[in-house]
């Protein structure tokens, strides 16, 4: 079991004090308090972490708060910690750009997502400690210059053989997540007995480099 979750309000005061010159000081408050009332850190990161990594929508979320603090967060505040979070980030991609970027190893995908309910492509570039993610309205080459960091890459890019990918000037390897989707096809949909051997060869060399 699990304790209940409370929420909690914080109130600051600042302490104003006159000096007999005259001159008047007032004390500073916390970094992150900002406004008269504010929702805090801990929630900002909860509604995040639902929106962006659950794809809860605003409205779900709203009714996720009440139903379990019993205080009912509006779908504009929801959306506001949404577009200041993603503002504060812009010097965190900048650096991750730059740190991807001397990667000498990167993974390359894009899969099919959702965007105000058109189909878009939600393209992401990692290495084993960076993940980027990109959202694009194609999925091909227009993308990949639209998105600019693979242009920039001379190192090995793992990917799915793409048309578009090969046309970067980085060295290239199919990804075996890939492959081993394709042998199992043939294993079991076509009876290939010979790409369930491949799979076994495969899985053995990977355990090997893992150990």
């Amino acid at each position: 079991d699990i304790p209940q979750i409370r929420m909690q309000v914080t109130e600051h005061l600042a302490e104003i004090k006159t000096c007999s010159c005259g001159h008047t000081t007032t004390a500073a408050f916390p970094d992150l308090v900002k406004q008269i009332v504010q929702y805090g850190p801990n929630i900002t990161a909860l509604a995040l972490t639902l929106h962006t990594t659950q794809f809860v929508p605003y409205q779900r979320m709203s009714d996720f708060f009440y139903e379990l603090f019993s205080h009912r967060i509006s779908t504009g505040t929801l959306v506001r910690m949404t577009e200041r979070s993603y503002l504060q980030l812009e010097d965190f991609e900048t650096e991750a750009k730059k740190l991807i970027l001397t990667s000498q190893v990167l993974h390359a995908d894009e899969t099919g997502a959702s965007v105000n309910g058109k189909l878009h492509w939600a393209h992401v570039i990692s290495n084993k400690t960076i993940s980027l993610f990109f959202a694009h309205a194609r999925r091909g080459w227009d993308a990949i210059q639209d998105i600019g960091i693979l242009c920039a890459y001379n190192g090995v890019l793992i990917h799915d053989f793409m048309k578009s990918y090969l046309r970067l000037s980085c060295v290239h390897g199919l990804c075996n997540a890939h492959i081993l989707r394709e042998l199992r096809f043939q294993k079991d949909e076509m009876k290939q007995l010979w790409a369930g051997k491949i799979i076994g060869i495969l899985l053995s060399l990977h355990r090997l480099t893992a150990a």
